[in-house]
């Protein structure tokens, strides 16, 4: 501390007191601030040193037990009896007639073609006026049913309109089927005897 004697008298100049007083006041602040500190360090509690330690637990080596099994319980089925359902007859509907089924049809028959007899134009000539008819002036024609067989030859040679002239009918009928030939009716390729129709004209004008 600062004692009475260790203080000297201040000098007499104005500025040189001041600067004295001033140095004085910052003596007396530190010594203020020295006791203040020693007193807080004399009262404040000492401060120990904090460690935190994790402490882990130990791992268990037993196998834990399984879960219980659950309780199976039969659920209860509670009988319902049926609905009466009574339905009124409908006297508008008309009555179920037995219909008899549809029969399947017979599979339909292959198609056959059949094409009619061909005249061979190099044979198909004209007869020999008859001289008696030729004198009389005769003239008409002359209608024949030919029948042809499967090689194409007429077999029959019937008058089906007359010329009028029954010497005309005939030498047409005979001339026909001694001269006249035919490439065959076939059916499905092959060869069938037929039947066709053959006009025979007598005209004087021709001869």
């Amino acid at each position: 501390m600062l004692l009475a004697q260790d203080i000297r008298p201040l000098p007499r100049e104005p500025q040189q007191r001041l600067v004295s007083i001033a140095i004085v006041a910052s003596i007396h602040v530190v010594v203020i601030a020295g006791i203040l500190i020693s007193l807080n360090k004399s009262f404040a509690p000492p401060v120990k040193d904090i460690i935190i330690t994790e402490i882990t637990p130990p791992k268990s080596t037993e196998t834990p037990p399984p879960p219980p099994k659950p309780v199976l319980v039969d659920p209860k089925v509670v009988d319902v009896p049926p609905p009466d359902v009574n339905i009124a007859p409908d006297t508008d509907a008309h009555p179920i007639r037995n219909v008899d089924p549809v029969q399947p049809r017979p599979p339909a028959d292959p198609v056959v073609r059949t094409f009619p007899a061909q005249a061979i134009v190099g044979s198909h000539t004209t007869p020999d006026y008859p001289p008696l008819d030729r004198r009389l002036g005769h003239e008409g024609n002359v209608l024949l049913k030919l029948t042809i067989d499967e090689w194409g030859a007429v077999t029959s040679a019937q008058v089906e309109r007359s010329s009028g002239y029954e010497t005309l009918d005939r030498a047409a009928a005979e001339w026909v089927k001694t001269h006249w030939l035919y490439h065959p009716a076939t059916r499905a390729g092959d060869p069938i005897p037929s039947t066709t129709e053959a006009l025979v004209t007598f005209r004087l004008t021709d001869r």
